[in-house]
């Protein structure tokens, strides 16, 4: 029976027909030297079969399969089409379904690369529902772990079950000892995962220990970035460290560079805010943390006295505490997705709640009684204009307006060193504090301070590009209250203003570079904030992306195309002709980003062809992708949208390109020749299916056996023109192969008219000539035009009788190139007559007679442009005609 039969019954409804077609492909792939022509198609056939409600489809599917694994897995074009299926079956209660699938799965895994089967298997590992399912899995990668990826495998050492925990460590066990070391060292894992680590897998009697590097990743920093040194002298818990440190305060000089310059700066700096501001307000938290941290100091002097045991004791004790607290911080998380130390520059703490929600009740209600003032809203609107006359402020000056509370770092850590500023000021700030406050009550004027405003931006250009996002959608993403809070001057004005928009884009854009130490990364905005946002602020937001990619600040690749991606759903014209830019640099700079938004991507070019802006993006999905992953997303995309999109055109541009890497594969130019039949006396889908049938004959020919008789109609013309052309191209290889050496002993032996006859016919037969052909047969051209060297040859060209024969000027000019320069020995006296062929001729035949004089010149060193009788005009043009072959 017919294979494509047997295809078509396979695809049946009825269950009896599909029993029999599986029985009689069981019966062919059975037979010894069978050769099955459509594997790939039997295989695709096969893979729904698998998990079928019938039981006896289930049973022969999976035997079918096995059998098409064991013996035509090079034939099967996309093997891991049907693993996720073959997977589900291995708990089947049927025997011989389970053992199928799992020898199938054993099959697959070792007989084709992991890139291609590890996405499906890795989903099924770390996403499976099925505890059994993930456990047969695992056992089966223990025989393959110097092959598959270990990344993932490390991930499950956190999974809750415990069986799964297990199998990830016989996998670990049985990898190589380097390839376990590299991963280790890349993927991070929680400290009880490390811990199981330890405990089972030990290398040349060493435990397993991450670097410092990928230490302080996992550590949220204190006030300032700790360097590696410092904190891997800290983390070794050598008793010989011990004398050497032997306070808190050197810990701190440790695990903070500067610690001391930075104490010393905030210090003077909170010394100069209350003497000189009276307007500073001094709580009751502030005194007692001053207290507290004058007891810390003394403290510190009595530990210096203990011996050098209870000295490494407390150390230890105090990294504890350390990590213990910036763990918690760190897991906690805000409105943008990113950790909390990535969005706060000045870490705050405040003794109590309850003094906190205090000050914050009282700032909010002078801030109210301020705003409500009609003389602050004249002055806010003034100062708003004139902000950017202004210099900017230091940060050493905004530091001294802003004063931070140091009370929780004294209840963290109970050693750490007392400022001498606090203790200079203490005594006299609870007799001075009622003063200073009555005194402000009655000298605060009743207009907003001059620098509100420019604190403000200031603020914004020393901040990350987060911040600022936080001031352009303020309204949906206001930052959770925490115990760690950056003080911020807020702008009063909560409407959205175009000029102020742009004036801190554009401050931004003119600050200072900073260095790749104090570079924080882009926020992470949400898809239902963008969603709502107007065009000018999605379009201030991308341009924030495009400063961010100029200044190399790292960022999310992933949520900044989606953001963009969200915020061209909604038509507007400039943001749709800046978007395509952006997406070329992201693209160019993270290609990863098209294994999840490829599809995204196209849509929108899709949406936005007629633009010129969108060709760049073209270009980098052509450098980047592949042409199987872009035609087969256009056709999904073409298919989940309304009609009216233009994906045949834009396949026709992929297939056409000559930058594009691979090839199609059978189901994807199946799926093309259903989308152009459906568009049958469309140009686009002629020019379509006449590509496709040049570069994918055998393909286009099974998928119209497949297709109905229209089909085959339309395709028909287009095939058998390709196989005219590759039969008539053979041909002409065929004809490459004569013997023409009696054509060369004729050139170089016969008398002059002998010569003269076959060179003329020749010449006719160079014309005759298509430019494919003169390709093929190159070689037998150059080596006869090498043997004609006779110059008296030339005059059947530019006899003076007729007047030149224009009809072998292209054909000379063409075999010119593989003559010897002694054919053109004295061709300087033709010049004349090449000149009356121009003046008489066409625009290709001056072409022709422009490219023999400069082959002429070059090789007798004589020049047209010097003979007398050429008009001005002529001889302008011939020069600039003649500057393109030069």
């Amino acid at each position: 029976m017919d294979e494509f039969q047997v295809i078509e019954d396979l695809k049946s409804s009825n269950t009896k027909e599909v029993l029999a077609s599986l029985d009689k492909l069981q019966n062919m792939l059975s037979t010894p030297k069978s050769q099955f022509i459509s594997c790939d198609l039997v295989y695709q056939a096969l893979t729904p079969l698998i998990i079928h409600p019938h039981y006896k489809i289930r049973s022969s599917a999976c035997t079918n399969i096995l059998i098409l694994l064991e013996k035509y897995i090079d034939s099967i074009q996309n093997v891991e089409f049907a693993l996720q299926n073959i997977a589900s079956s291995l708990l089947s209660v049927n025997r011989n379904v389970s053992t199928s699938s799992l020898q199938a799965i054993k099959i697959i895994i070792n007989k084709i690369e992991p890139k291609r089967y590890w996405s499906t298997i890795k989903n099924i590992i770390l996403n499976g529902k099925s505890l059994q399912v993930r456990e047969f899995i695992l056992e089966i990668l223990i025989d393959f772990a110097n092959v598959i990826p270990l990344s993932p495998i490390f991930l499950l050492l956190d999974d809750p079950m415990s069986q799964i925990r297990e199998a990830a460590l016989k996998i670990l066990k049985n990898a190589d000892q380097d390839k376990l070391i590299k991963t280790y060292n890349k993927v991070i894992i929680s400290y009880d995962a490390t811990q199981l680590l330890n405990k089972n897998i030990h290398f040349n009697n060493t435990k397993l220990s991450r670097d410092s590097s990928q230490s302080i990743s996992c550590i949220k920093p204190i006030s300032a970035s700790i360097t590696q040194e410092s904190f891997s002298l800290l983390k070794s818990n050598n008793s010989s460290l011990a004398p050497e440190i032997k306070n808190s305060k050197e810990i701190f000089s440790l695990l903070i560079p500067n610690y001391e310059s930075s104490q010393k700066e905030n210090e003077m700096s909170s010394l100069h805010s209350i003497q000189e501001n009276s307007t500073s307000h001094i709580s009751a938290s502030d005194v007692k943390s001053c207290s507290s941290l004058s007891n810390s100091k003394t403290k510190s002097k009595v530990s210096v006295k203990s011996d050098k045991i209870t000295q490494t004791s407390s150390i230890i004790q105090q990294k504890e505490i350390i990590e213990r607290e910036t763990s918690k911080k760190s897991e906690s998380k805000d409105d943008y997705g990113y950790y909390s130390y990535y969005y706060y520059s000045d870490y705050t703490y405040s003794s109590s709640s309850e003094n906190n929600q205090k000050d914050k009740k009282d700032s909010k209600q002078k801030s109210k009684k301020h705003d409500d003032s009609p003389s602050y809203q004249a002055v806010s609107d003034e100062k708003s204009i004139s902000t950017s006359n202004k210099p900017k402020k230091t940060l050493k000056s905004q530091n001294e307006k802003i004063p931070t509370n140091t009370s929780s770092l004294v209840n963290e850590i109970k050693d750490s060193p007392i400022s001498k500023a606090s203790s200079k000021f203490q005594s006299d700030a609870n007799s001075k504090k009622q003063n200073s406050l009555k005194k402000s009550k009655q000298n605060k004027p009743q207009v907003k301070p001059e620098n509100v405003i420019e604190d403000y931006d200031q603020q914004n250009h020393d901040s990350s590009l987060s911040n600022q996002n936080d001031s352009i959608f303020k309204s949906d993403m206001s930052p959770k209250s925490t115990n760690t809070s950056l003080k911020v001057h807020r702008n009063p004005e909560s409407a959205f203003s175009d000029s102020k928009l742009r004036f801190s884009f554009s401050n931004q854009k003119n600050s200072s570079s900073m260095s790749l130490e104090h570079k924080h990364p882009l926020a992470k905005i949400p898809k239902h904030v963008i969603k709502r946002a107007s065009w000018l602020e999605k379009l201030t937001y991308l341009e924030q992306i495009s400063h961010a990619i100029t200044e190399n600040t790292p960022f999310d690749p992933n949520n900044v195309v989606e953001v963009i991606l969200t915020a061209c759903e909604t038509f507007h014209i400039r943001v749709a002709q800046f978007a395509p830019g952006l997406l070329h640099d992201i693209i160019l700079r993270y290609p990863e980003v098209l294994k999840t938004h490829l599809k995204g991507i196209i849509l929108l070019m899709l949406n936005l062809s007629n633009l010129p802006e969108s060709d760049s993006l073209f270009d980098a999905l052509i450098v980047e992708s592949k042409q199987e992953d872009l035609v087969s997303s256009a056709l999904d995309v073409g298919e989940s949208t309304p009609k009216g999109l233009p994906v045949e055109q834009f396949c026709l541009a992929v297939l056409n390109s000559p930058t594009a890497s691979g090839s199609l594969s059978l189901t994807t130019v199946k799926r093309l020749v259903v989308k152009i039949c459906d568009r049958k006396h469309e140009f686009l889908s002629i020019s379509l299916a006449k590509v496709i049938c040049k570069n994918y004959t055998k393909f286009v020919q099974i998928a119209a056996c497949e297709q109905g008789v229209e089909v085959k109609k339309f395709l028909a013309p287009f095939v058998r023109e390709v196989l005219k052309m590759k039969n008539h191209l053979e041909k002409q290889k065929n004809a490459s192969s004569i013997d023409y050496s009696p054509i060369i002993e004729t050139f170089t032996t016969a008398d002059e008219p002998e010569k003269m006859a076959l060179f003329q016919k020749f010449l006719n037969d160079i014309n005759s000539m298509t430019e494919e052909t003169f390709l093929y047969q190159e070689k037998m051209i150059s080596d006869i035009s090498q043997s004609i060297r006779d110059p008296k040859l030339l005059e059947i060209v530019f006899s003076d009788k007729n007047g030149g024969n224009t009809i072998f000027i292209s054909p000379l000019s063409r075999i010119i190139p593989y003559c010897n320069e002694e054919l053109l020995v004295g061709a300087d006296k033709y010049y004349q007559t090449l000149y009356k062929m121009f003046k008489s001729g066409n625009s290709s035949l001056r072409n022709e007679i422009v490219k023999l004089i400069c082959m002429i010149e070059n090789a007798v060193g004589k020049y047209i442009l010097d003979e007398p009788n050429i008009p001005e005009t002529h001889r302008i043009l011939i020069g600039e005609m003649m500057s393109q072959y030069y």
